[in-house]
């Protein structure tokens, strides 16, 4: 297990037990290598779901993780402590993630129930870098009618 002050168990620590039973062919150890790399910085106290995504066709192998960051106070508080103090949460990808859950944390922006954060995953890369954050509506959001969209993805190219 991870130890940290503040956390002890991480998304890493789920990958490792399940890691026997995901098959090569879904998911090459190259990628599930990259997957542990990411996760170790992510206190598992932060989210209530995770995941992967895996190729199911031929040709070359690709996969994906994904977090939510939880919507409570405190999921959303470690979040934020946890990636201004770790170093693999620098640089400008990191700090607009940072100021949007700031800004999500302070209720300013109340109308999202969950901020997921997801990785492109590149095995020859050792940097840490979200390639998309989305989130859902809220139930308050889903009550105006269908006009408004369920879920807005922002990407930076």
């Amino acid at each position: 297990m991870s130890t940290n002050k503040n956390w002890d168990t991480t998304l890493k620590d789920y990958l490792q037990i399940t890691e026997p039973s995901v098959d090569e062919i879904l998911v090459p150890k190259t990628y599930l290598d990259q997957m542990k790399l990411v996760a170790g910085a992510v206190p598992a106290a932060v989210t209530d779901i995770f995941g992967f995504e895996c190729r199911l066709g031929p040709g070359e192998q690709r996969s994906d993780l994904a977090f939510s960051i939880g919507n409570t106070l405190q999921q959303k508080e470690l979040f934020l402590q946890v990636a201004r103090d770790h170093h693999a949460y620098q640089g400008r990808h990191w700090q607009s993630v940072i100021d949007f859950v700031s800004v999500w944390n302070g209720k300013k922006f109340g109308y999202a129930s969950q901020v997921w954060l997801e990785f492109d995953l590149e095995p020859e890369k050792v940097e840490i870098l979200p390639s998309g954050m989305f989130f859902s509506a809220s139930e308050q959001i889903e009550a105006m009618g269908s006009r408004v969209p369920k879920r807005v993805v922002v990407q930076e190219v």
